[in-house]
């Protein structure tokens, strides 16, 4: 069967989806790591879902992490679950600019 994809060739829109369907999970792993790659090369923000876990899945942070998004920044770990990596939870944190003692900490406590 191949490849199908929902919403055609049209533009990505803030806050949109895509949905794809594939007989072969290896092609559709190598599809959507190639345009989650692509659309973070270009500063999108991506929630990659899926049936089951990833193993080299990782956590990305982005932006500033100070008081002002405490509240928020519990309930994305809460919604995100990020697994851990080789027994250990791992964030990528290359596009995080600033992250304060209070952050640090909550991270640390999400990791236990």
């Amino acid at each position: 069967m191949g490849r199908q994809v929902s919403g055609g060739a049209r533009p990505a829109l803030p806050a949109d989806h895509s949905c794809w369907r594939y007989d072969d999970p290896a092609a559709f792993e190598a599809t959507a790591r190639a345009f989650l790659t692509a659309g973070l090369a270009v500063g999108e923000e991506l929630w990659y879902v899926t049936e089951r876990a990833q193993a080299e899945a990782r956590a990305g942070l982005a932006g500033e992490l100070d008081r002002s998004v405490h509240d928020l920044l519990a309930t994305a770990l809460a919604r995100a679950a990020p697994r851990p990596v080789c027994g250990r939870p791992v964030f990528e944190a290359s596009r995080l600019r600033f992250v304060d003692h209070r952050s640090l900490l909550l991270l640390n406590e999400y990791a236990r």
